[in-house]
């Protein structure tokens, strides 16, 4: 149901834009996905990799922009995970690098940044987290993080 929620339209969105990316041939091999979840859960079985998840992330807040509207604009923090099995044939660590550059150019270059939805325009900045997950890596999962900000100036009610 769109526009009951600026973050819910944002990451519905973001995974638009990811599954685009997949049925474009611009992430080979990144066959599951992308999913999603309430909260990133990071415990997938072996068969459904790799993957991408979409969740929400942390706290929102108060766009750090001046001006008078300042406090009108919001941002929702959107954690996305790419998640391979290391031990996967064909599974190299070029083409893992480039999934995480392909969607992190996808999402920060956005035609340009802005995501049109229900007559609001939101903006799209994303925040690296780390590369490879060490936790993850002990258990030969190759878990790749990434925070998409997305920034809206929202009526007051």
């Amino acid at each position: 149901m769109a526009g009951v929620s600026f973050h819910f339209d944002s990451m519905q969105a973001m995974i638009s834009k990811i599954q685009g990316l997949m049925s474009g041939g611009k992430l080979p091999g990144l066959t599951n996905g992308p999913t999603l979840q309430e909260k990133l859960n990071l415990q997938i079985e072996s068969n459904k990799l790799p993957t991408v998840l979409v969740a929400p992330w942390g706290a929102e807040k108060i766009n750090d922009i001046t001006g008078i509207l300042q406090l009108d604009n919001f941002g929702y923090p959107t954690g996305i995970a790419i998640i391979a099995d290391v031990t996967a044939a064909g599974m190299t660590q070029e083409k893992r690098l480039g999934w995480r550059q392909t969607i992190m150019q996808a999402l920060t270059n956005s035609d340009p940044g802005l995501v049109e939805m229900g007559g609001y325009s939101f903006n799209w900045v994303t925040q690296p987290m780390p590369i490879v997950d060490p936790d993850a890596w002990r258990v030969n999962k190759w878990v790749s993080g990434i925070v998409v900000w997305s920034y809206v100036s929202q009526p007051r009610l």
